[in-house]
C-alpha cells in the first residue's frame, strides 16, 4: 500500500487553513462593507426625513406670509382704509380654514398715537358701538386688533391692544420699520382657552406703497395686516404624523412651543436611531428644531441584509 508522507500531508493541512483564514478574512470585510453601506443609506434616508420636516415648516409659514401680504394688497385696493364689510368679504374670499390649514384666523391691526386715537375710536364705534380697547398700559403708542376673521371664534381678541405686552409689541415694531413679515416670541393667545404657546404673524402697511428707509416707515405706518397661531395646531397642519417617521421640538429662545417628544406617543424611540437639532432663522425668530428618529424608522431601516452576508460567509467557512 502507498503512503502519503506525513510532512505532505502537514503541508495540505496549512493550504486549507490559510485558504479558510483568507475565505473568512473576505466574509469578514465584506459584512463590514455591506454594514457600512447600509448605515450610509439608513442615514441619507433620515437626512431627506429632516429636511423633509424642515422644508414642510418654512414653506407652511411662507404660504401664510403670502395670505397676510395679500390682506395688504385688499387694504391699499380700498385706499390703505378698508371697511370693515370689506374686510369680512375679503378674509371669506381666502377660505383660511381650507387653504390654510392650522391658521386661527386673519385680522387688521391699526397703528394709533395720543393724536389719532380718539378719531380712531369714534370711527371704529360708528360701526361697532361696543368696540373697545384693553388692557390699559403706560406705552406711547396704540395697536388695537380692529377686525380679526373669522370673528366668531376670535371675538376675545377684538380690540386687544397689542403695543401692552413686549413680544407683540416688539416684533410689530420691527415689521414696521422693516418693512418685512415677522413673528412674535411665544406668547399665549387670548382666544386659546388652553393658554398653549402660540405666536402672531405680521406684515406692515403704509399710507405710501413703499417706503425706502427707516424713518418714512415710521412716519407712514398705518399698522400691520396679522395672523394668530396655537403652534400645535400650526403643526399638526404641516403632515400627519403617520405619514412620517421622524418627530420633534421647537425651542424658542429658552421656551418649547412644540413637542412630539411625549412618553404618550407609541411610536416615541427612547433610544433613536438618529437625532440632530437644526436652528430655522424664521421672520425675526431663531427656532432651534430638535428632530429624531422614531420607531417605525427603525423597523424600517434594519441591519438585517449584512447580518445576512456574514451567516451566508460563515456557513460556506
Amino acid at each position: 500500500m502507498y503512503e502519503i508522507p506525513a510532512n505532505k500531508g502537514g503541508k495540505i493541512q496549512a493550504f486549507h487553513i490559510v485558504v479558510v483564514s483568507l475565505s473568512l478574512m473576505l466574509t469578514l470585510v465584506a459584512w463590514q462593507f455591506s454594514k457600512y453601506q447600509i448605515g450610509t443609506q439608513i442615514a441619507l434616508r433620515f437626512e431627506a426625513s429632516r429636511d423633509s420636516a424642515l422644508a414642510l415648516i418654512v414653506d407652511r409659514m411662507s404660504k401664510y406670509e403670502d395670505a397676510l401680504w395679500a390682506g395688504v394688497s385688499a387694504i391699499e385696493s380700498h385706499g390703505s382704509d378698508v371697511a370693515y364689510d370689506d374686510w369680512r368679504s375679503f378674509a371669506e374670499s381666502l377660505r383660511i380654514h381650507e387653504r390654510y390649514p392650522g391658521i386661527n384666523g386673519i385680522g387688521v391691526i391699526h397703528y394709533n398715537t395720543a393724536q389719532t386715537l380718539d378719531a380712531y375710536l369714534a370711527k371704529q364705534q360708528k360701526e361697532r358701538p361696543e368696540f373697545r380697547i384693553f388692557p390699559e398700559h403706560d406705552q406711547a403708542i396704540y395697536m388695537p386688533i380692529t377686525f380679526i376673521e373669522p370673528e366668531t371664534t376670535n371675538a376675545a381678541a377684538v380690540g386687544l391692544d397689542v403695543a401692552h405686552e413686549q413680544n407683540r409689541r416688539l416684533a410689530a415694531l420691527a415689521s414696521r420699520d422693516t418693512g418685512t413679515a415677522q413673528i412674535t416670541g411665544p406668547i399665549a393667545l387670548v382666544q386659546d382657552a388652553d393658554s398653549t404657546p402660540g405666536f402672531l404673524f405680521y406684515v406692515p402697511y403704509y399710507r405710501d406703497f413703499a417706503p425706502n428707509s427707516i424713518g418714512e416707515r415710521q412716519k407712514q405706518f398705518l399698522g400691520t395686516v396679522y395672523a394668530p397661531f396655537v403652534v400645535h395646531q400650526l403643526m399638526e397642519g404641516l403632515l400627519a404624523k403617520d405619514l412620517r417617521n421622524v418627530r420633534f421640538s421647537i425651542l424658542d429662545d429658552d421656551t418649547i412651543i412644540y413637542d412630539e417628544h411625549s412618553e404618550d406617543d407609541p411610536l416615541l424611540d427612547d433610544d433613536p436611531m438618529f437625532a440632530e437639532q437644526a436652528s430655522l432663522t424664521l421672520y425675526g425668530r431663531e427656532w432651534l428644531v430638535d428632530i429624531r428618529s422614531d420607531l417605525n424608522f427603525r423597523a424600517e431601516n434594519t441591519f438585517a441584509q449584512s447580518t445576512y452576508v456574514l451567516l451566508a460567509g460563515l456557513l460556506i467557512e
